[in-house]
Formats: C-alpha cells, sequence, structure tokens
C-alpha cells in the first residue's frame, strides 16, 4: 500500500494499484485546501484572542450563574420558566460587541483558552474578597469577625492567585482533567516561589525600623554588608563565617574594621571632628578646640540677670530646706556664688561677665559629676540648667549660632568621651563600642535613648542594630554557614583529587574548601554582587494555609457554575 509523506511530517495510504498521476493530483488538492501557515505574529494574536475569550466566556458564566440559580429554582416549584442559560445569553452578547471567536483547536489554544477562564476564575474570588475585607477592615482590627478572617484570607497574595488560577485553568483544558487542573494551581506557588529566588535570593525584606537606618547609614557613608542591610540571619552568618577562615579572614576583617572606623567618624561629625578613633588624644584635641570656641564667644558676652532668672534662683533657695544639711549648704554656696557674681551697669542692667559665667559652668559641671548623692547631682543640674539657658538667651545675635553649634558638638563630645571610657580592649585602643556610645547617650539624656532624644542616636541606633554581629559559634545556623563555605571537609577534597591526579591532585583538592570561600566572597562584595543580594524586587510567597484556601475556591468556580 503507497503511503506518501506530508511536508508537516504526517503520512498519507493510497489503496494499492493507485498511479503516481492520481496519488500526487490527490496531494496537491489535499494540499491546496488546507490553511495558510500562519505567521509568529498572527499566532501570537491568535494565542491572546483565546486568552480573551476564555476570560469572557468565564466572566458570562460567572455573572449568569446567579440568575440561572433562580430560574432553576422557580422551575422546580413549577413556575414556567424557558430553558436555557443566561451565562450563554451573556456570552452571547459579548460576542455581539467583540466578535465571536473561533474554538481553540491546537494545545496550544486551549492552553491560552483555559488560562484566560482561570484568570476569570481568581478574579470572581479575589475582587468581592478584597472589597469585603476592605469595609469590615476598620472593626477587623479589634474583633476580628469571621467575615473579615475569611475574606482576609481570600485575598491572600493576589498575584500568585491570578498567576495559580491561569495556570490551573490552562492544565484543565488542555488536559481535560479539573483534577490536573487544581493540582497545577496548587503547585503554582512553590514553582513560582522558586524562581523568584533566582532573581532575589534573599527574600528577607528589612523591617521598616531597619530600612530607615540603612538609609542614614548610606547617608552617613557607613559600609554595610548586605547581610546587614536586609536582616538576614543566613547572610550575616555567612558573612561572619569568611572571618574565620584563613584566605578570607583578612578581607573580611578589613571590611567589618572599615566599618567600625565609618561608624565612629559619624560619631565624631557630630562633635564637628573628622576622626576615626577614639584615642585620648583625639578626645583632647576635640574638647579644646570646642571648649576655645565656647571661651572665645563667652568672653565678648555677659550674661543678663533677668527677674526671671532672680527667681529661678529664689525658688532653688526657698526649696532648700527639704534637703539634707549636707546638701543645702553646698547648693547654697553655690547660689551665694552666683550672685556675688553679678554687677551693675551704667545702665541700671545687672550682668554675670561671660568669663565668669565660664568658670561657675564649669565647677557646677564637675561637682555635680563629683557627687554620689543623688539629690546633690540633681540640685546642681538643676542651677547649671537654669544658668545655661540665660547665657543662651543672653548671647548677642552675631554668636548666637556659632554658640548654639558650639555647646551642641560640646554635649556630643563629651558622649563620645564616656564612651571611650568604658571598660573592655576595644576601648584602650582607641575604638568605639556602639553598646558603650549607646550606654553613654542614654546616661548624657537622661534615659532619652528609647524616645531618640539626643544628636548621636541614630549613630547609635546604627551600632545597635546593623554593626550587631550574630551569635558567635556553637549556633546551627554558623555551623550550617560553615558547612556551606568549606563544603564540609578539606580532607574529601584531597582525598578525591588523590584519586585523580596523584600528589599535586591532592594538593589542589584540599585547597578548593579554602579557595571557593574567597572566590564567593569576592563576588558577594562585589557592586553588582551586593545588588543581586540586596534587591527585593520579586517575591513571590510559597503555599500556605491562607493561599492555599483561596485557590481551593477559585478553583471550584467551574464547578460551582456547571452544576
Amino acid at each position: 500500500m503507497p503511503i506518501v509523506a506530508l511536508p508537516d511530517g504526517r503520512e498519507v495510504e493510497f489503496p494499492d494499484g493507485t498511479t503516481t498521476a492520481v496519488m500526487e493530483k490527490a496531494m496537491r488538492d489535499f494540499v491546496g485546501q488546507q490553511p495558510p501557515a500562519r505567521s509568529g505574529l498572527a499566532s501570537a494574536a491568535n494565542m491572546v484572542g483565546q486568552l480573551g475569550a476564555g476570560f469572557n466566556q468565564r466572566a458570562a458564566q460567572v455573572a449568569g450563574a446567579p440568575f440561572d440559580l433562580v430560574n432553576r429554582g422557580l422551575r422546580a416549584i413549577g413556575v414556567p420558566i424557558p430553558e436555557g442559560s443566561m451565562g450563554e445569553t451573556f456570552g452571547q452578547g459579548i460576542n455581539a460587541i467583540v466578535g465571536t471567536p473561533p474554538a481553540p483547536q491546537t494545545t496550544g489554544e486551549k492552553l491560552a483558552h483555559g488560562a484566560g477562564g482561570g484568570i476569570a476564575d481568581a478574579l470572581t474570588m479575589l475582587v468581592p474578597a478584597s472589597r469585603v475585607a476592605a469595609a469590615t477592615a476598620p472593626v477587623g482590627a479589634a474583633a476580628p469577625s469571621m467575615a473579615n478572617r475569611l475574606s482576609t484570607a481570600l485575598t491572600a497574595a493576589p498575584a500568585t492567585q491570578v498567576a495559580s488560577g491561569a495556570i490551573g485553568g490552562a492544565v484543565a483544558e488542555a488536559t481535560d482533567s479539573p483534577l490536573g487542573g487544581l493540582a497545577a494551581a496548587l503547585l503554582t506557588p512553590s514553582a513560582l516561589s522558586g524562581a523568584s529566588r533566582l532573581v532575589s535570593p534573599i527574600q528577607t525584606a528589612p523591617n521598616a525600623g531597619r530600612a530607615r537606618l540603612a538609609e542614614v547609614a548610606k547617608a552617613e557613608n557607613i559600609p554595610i554588608s548586605a547581610g546587614q542591610a536586609t536582616g538576614s540571619r543566613f547572610l550575616q552568618n555567612i558573612e561572619a563565617g569568611m572571618e574565620q577562615l584563613p584566605l578570607t579572614s583578612g578581607p573580611a576583617r578589613a571590611a567589618r574594621e572599615n566599618a567600625d572606623e565609618a561608624f565612629t567618624r559619624a560619631a565624631w561629625r557630630r562633635a564637628g571632628e573628622n576622626a576615626s578613633d577614639t584615642q585620648p588624644g583625639t578626645i583632647r584635641a576635640a574638647k579644646d578646640r570646642i571648649g576655645g570656641t565656647i571661651g572665645e564667644i563667652a568672653d565678648r558676652n555677659s550674661l543678663n540677670v533677668t527677674p526671671e532668672l532672680r527667681q529661678r534662683l529664689d525658688d532653688v533657695e526657698a526649696n532648700l530646706h527639704f534637703l539634707p544639711q549636707n546638701i543645702q549648704g553646698s547648693v547654697g554656696a553655690r547660689i551665694r556664688q552666683i550672685r556675688g557674681a553679678m554687677s551693675n551697669n551704667a545702665d541700671g542692667s545687672t550682668v554675670i561677665p561671660g568669663r565668669a559665667y565660664r568658670l561657675m559652668d564649669s565647677e557646677l559641671g564637675a561637682a555635680a559629676r563629683g557627687t554620689s548623692d543623688g539629690d546633690m547631682r540633681r540640685a546642681l543640674q538643676d542651677i547649671r540648667g537654669t544658668m545655661r539657658t540665660a547665657m543662651d538667651n543672653s548671647i548677642s545675635p552675631s554668636d548666637a549660632e556659632a554658640w548654639k553649634i558650639a555647646r551642641r558638638e560640646y554635649a556630643n563630645a563629651k558622649v563620645i568621651e564616656d564612651a571611650a571610657g568604658r571598660a573592655g580592649a576595644g576601648a584602650a585602643e582607641g575604638r568605639m563600642s556602639p553598646l558603650a556610645l549607646r550606654q553613654a547617650l542614654d546616661k548624657s539624656t537622661g534615659g532619652g535613648y528609647a524616645e531618640g532624644r539626643g544628636d548621636l542616636n541614630d549613630i547609635a541606633r546604627i551600632g545597635q542594630s546593623l554593626l550587631r554581629a550574630p551569635p558567635d559559634s556553637g549556633t546551627a545556623g554558623r555551623s550550617m554557614a560553615m558547612q556551606l563555605l568549606t563544603g564540609g571537609m578539606s580532607a574529601g577534597g584531597g582525598a578525591a583529587g588523590a584519586t585523580m591526579a596523584g600528589p599535586i591532585g591532592a594538593a589542589a583538592g584540599a585547597a578548593i574548601p579554602f579557595t571557593l570561600p574567597r572566590l564567593a566572597q569576592i563576588l558577594m562584595n562585589s557592586e553588582a554582587g551586593q545588588a543581586y543580594l540586596r534587591n527585593q524586587a520579586v517575591k513571590a510567597p510559597g503555599l500556605n494555609r491562607n493561599l492555599a484556601a483561596a485557590l481551593l475556591a477559585q478553583q471550584g468556580v467551574p464547578a460551582a457554575i456547571d452544576q
């Protein structure tokens, strides 16, 4: 029996005895009757058309389902309602507007048609659920109702729901298997989550607080790693592990020390200094410069003794009798010293010369710091604060801004000095501990760290959050990071190398666990590597309880409509 192969690979059989001329004519007639092959653009347009047709068909069915349900009930009780589907009627109306699409023939067309229907199924659940969730949100936070909980679950990961609906619908129509479509829809979130890791490998988006501190660190030129920026404990363990390995420890330690110096430099900028350590000479130079500026401004200005200042001193003195005798004597002596420094001008005003004020301010500060009696310290600080406010109000307009800056810089320098004087090897070597800075700031502001008080507050928070190292060795995360970095053990690499290439291969194999971490470090620390690790461009959630409930609900739409 003669068999003729067509250009598209199909075969045609002819009866025995058929002449060649007859076969050639039959083939010409058959090929001439075939529709011309579509171009790539036409095929793409046809697929888009099938996608839209599937969407419109399902949307019409969904819109007509409530009417069909009512009509079915009416017919059941004897009401003469004509047979027919309102979904079909709505579909005919849509086709009258957009045109009647051809039925899908190829597998690709069936996939596109089913995907369109699946998208409509997803939106059928998403749109009303989102409206209910928004309407119940005001009271849902205090006492979540069943409607609020259900609608919130049905709106989980809307983009993933649409993608799952499209894939589930496509598979269901192409295979004519609703169960196959359901399985494909449920597998889609996990597949999308895995694929999204290729674009955004570390899907640990920083919280609002960390993100803000990362922006502050960038503005302060404090370099932070991808692990520090994202808050990913996995990345932080990898970065910390590199500081323990032979070929990566040097660069990792240098990066950390560079960040520590930038942190200290940022703190010193608040004191008007450009320094990266807290050595005694650095601190003395800063205090001498700022103190000199304060002294120069104070010496050419006088403190104006106002009625308010007199009244404030009188009030302090009047309340001394509530304090122990030793405090009454010391604080009373300070008030008498202040009054003794007052002098009258020719115009009748009373002032305290700037130099005298400056000496009394230093003495009050030293006395407050030198006493262990809390009542004494508070009384002296109260007097000092009163005098400082009066002096601030007395500075001439030409010196006011410079005085304000110098005072602020001196206060910040004192905080840094306090932090530098804490215990520890780092402090002794001139390296400021982030924890010590936080403690010193909290002390200087009277417990104001939590309230965000103090010029150094953001710097201290960067030290406590971004620059804080993860727990040291012994943790499961750190152990896993070291295993990933080294590949398990160097002995195994050496044995494999020896098997393949003798002594030279053994040496090369044993070196792999040390060279691979260095290569990874180079790639991670590059500009492109850091941008890749930090990006959160794509984040697809895996399958969770809420998403599973939403997908099961959307996959139930076709079954509900076809009942």
